[in-house]
């Protein structure tokens, strides 16, 4: 006798949640001015900040960035059905009486499993929790982190000062209630009326739609990209994921984790409009946002050529390296490149599969146009 073992099944679901949105707008605002494609909103807002305002909200930023799984604890920590996912008067009482310790060990489980994953860390080792000691951890995380973006990204509080605020239960509590609190009072009330409809029938439409049980596959139906490589290879060990339409984020995705269980936000403006909702394909979305750009163009006309890097994709198009940088960053993330390293170096080459997709697509939309012609003339 034979006995075969399939994998465990994912439990999946489609929700809401005024939390994700806001830490996703508090995230944004931190680097809106280095991701393209995102959306005017943010943009124009990013633009509005002042140092104070900075002052207030760089905290959550970078316990976001940080500790990405403590996201996923206060989305979860929101009934499916309460009123705080689309209220803030009621998802502020609920922060508000939020267990303080328990916050404070999600936030050091989640950034240990994250510097973990990243190498930072090694595996089985504890974060410290001695101020000297967790500040040093925390600064090889900043260099890691920093070398990752290009122009390397700017951390405007310090090692020693975030280490001070994941050792004081209380001050983490205090930063993240009132970071919330302001930028809904300041920059989001008004634009949540607008984007939480949006989340609503995004949440309606995607429970209505056939997804396959392949989880690579849906989610690449649902967010019109594929996961990264290092996510892919960490799927075996998840066993559910929450997938929550949001706004703002253009072309990307955010994923965050903790334990075995991911939170993934997509773009909430996928969802097709019902008039159009038989024939609409939402994955189309992220690849025309990322062509829609002359010099994003000519990269790809460049890139027919064959592999090039930064620095000669830069030189052949007259570009700087980092204005470079940034459209390569957002080519890659729709999957239409390849990129492989070489020691420091990040060499680019077209997907010609990812291409082909996008022509096969388009060319359905163009049959489904011309039968409907035939139609109305016949």
């Amino acid at each position: 006798m034979e006995l075969i073992i399939s994998p465990p099944k994912i439990l999946v679901r489609f929700r809401t949640s005024l939390i994700h949105s806001l830490m996703n707008v508090v995230g944004l605002l931190h680097v809106g001015e280095r991701l393209e494609g995102l959306s005017d909103w943010l943009l124009q807002t990013t633009a509005r900040l002042t140092p104070a305002d900075r002052e207030i909200l760089n905290p959550l930023s970078m316990l976001n960035l940080l500790a990405t799984g403590i996201q996923g604890y206060l989305i979860d920590s929101v009934p499916i059905d309460s009123n705080a996912n689309t209220n803030f008067a009621a998802l502020h009482e609920h922060l508000i009486q939020i267990d303080t310790a328990a916050l404070q060990k999600v936030a050091f489980q989640a950034m240990q499993e994250s510097f973990e994953r990243q190498g930072i860390l090694e595996r089985g080792a504890s974060l410290p929790h001695e101020h000297s000691a967790l500040t040093a951890i925390l600064e090889r995380a900043y260099q890691h982190i920093a070398e990752r973006w290009e122009p390397p990204l700017y951390f405007a509080i310090s090692a020693a000062d975030m280490a001070r605020i994941f050792l004081d239960a209380s001050a983490m509590h205090q930063s993240l209630v009132k970071a919330l609190t302001h930028v809904w009072e300041n920059f989001y009330q008004e634009q949540a009326m607008m984007d939480m409809q949006q989340h609503r029938l995004a949440v309606l439409y995607h429970n209505q739609q056939p997804h396959s049980e392949d989880l690579k596959l849906s989610i690449r139906a649902i967010t019109g990209r594929a996961l990264p490589e290092r996510l892919q290879e960490l799927m075996p060990t998840v066993q559910a994921v929450d997938l929550i339409p949001t706004s703002h984020i253009g072309a990307h995705m955010t994923v965050a984790m903790l334990g075995r269980k991911w939170w993934i936000g997509f773009n909430a403006n996928l969802v097709p409009a019902e008039r159009v909702q038989s024939s609409f394909s939402p994955e189309l979305y992220p690849f025309l946002k990322a062509l829609a750009d002359e010099t994003r163009l000519k990269i790809v006309s460049l890139l027919i050529e064959g592999e090039f890097n930064v620095g000669e994709i830069a030189d052949a198009l007259n570009l700087t390296q980092s204005t470079a940088s940034r459209h390569l960053n957002l080519l890659a993330k729709t999957d239409l490149l390849h990129t492989r390293r070489d020691g420091t170096m990040r060499y680019y080459t077209l997907n010609y599969e990812a291409l082909q997709e996008l022509s096969q697509r388009l060319g359905h939309l163009a049959h489904l146009a011309r039968s409907k012609r035939g139609e109305e003339k016949a």
